[in-house]
């Protein structure tokens, strides 16, 4: 037992020695308190965490695919924050970590917002007008009525009709393709690096 005890006291005067050639005497004691108060106090921070997360949890549904992003989202920035507030100033091993978090955010804001073809969609919408619709006649069978789909701006001209429609489902497609690459580029991206996110 005084064996076992003795050498533990020799491995946490090495590991201070250590520490303090590493940080400084002042550096050392500010991180023995800090590490006191971190392992004493983890109840508190957990009860913080259940208080943080009220907000995006009180709004989250389970009925569409949004609110996983939403979540993940949340989660990445706050092991984002965890890092760079992390012990030490190791800019080397932070600023990479921290800028691969920030680009899987940024795709995941891409995602949500679904802006892949917004210039697209503006130039169709300013040459041919936005899409409308017009009840036409009941159908005396089935009760339902008939609804048309029409652009304002070539409402008239069943040629540019045809046109306007075709545009619109290569733009539609184009918006598939640019989607589906975001969906590539970040679960590539989580499967490259999520094990280097710690502190």
């Amino acid at each position: 037992m005084f064996k076992e005890w003795k050498e533990d006291f020799i491995d946490w005067i090495e590991c201070a020695k250590s520490e303090i050639k590493l940080f400084g005497f002042f550096g050392y004691v500010w991180r023995s308190i800090k590490n006191f108060f971190w392992r004493n106090t983890h109840w508190l921070r957990q009860i913080k965490r259940i208080v943080d997360y009220i907000p995006i949890l009180w709004n989250d549904e389970d009925w569409d695919y949004e609110f996983i992003f939403e979540l993940l989202k949340y989660k990445l920035q706050r092991t984002r924050n965890e890092i760079f507030d992390g012990c030490g100033d190791e800019k080397e091993w932070k600023n990479p970590r921290i800028a691969e978090i920030d680009e899987v955010i940024k795709i995941i804001d891409k995602i949500l917002n679904n802006d892949f073809v917004e210039e697209e969609h503006c130039l169709h919408e300013k040459k041919y007008g936005i899409i409308k619709m017009e009840s036409g006649e009941k159908d005396e069978k089935t009760g339902l009525v008939r609804c048309n789909m029409y652009y304002e701006l070539s409402k008239d001209n069943a040629e540019l009709q045809k046109e306007a429609s075709d545009e619109a489902r290569k733009i539609y497609a184009l918006e598939e393709e640019r989607t589906q690459k975001a969906l590539d580029d970040l679960f590539n991206l989580l499967s490259k690096n999520i094990r280097k996110w710690w502190d």
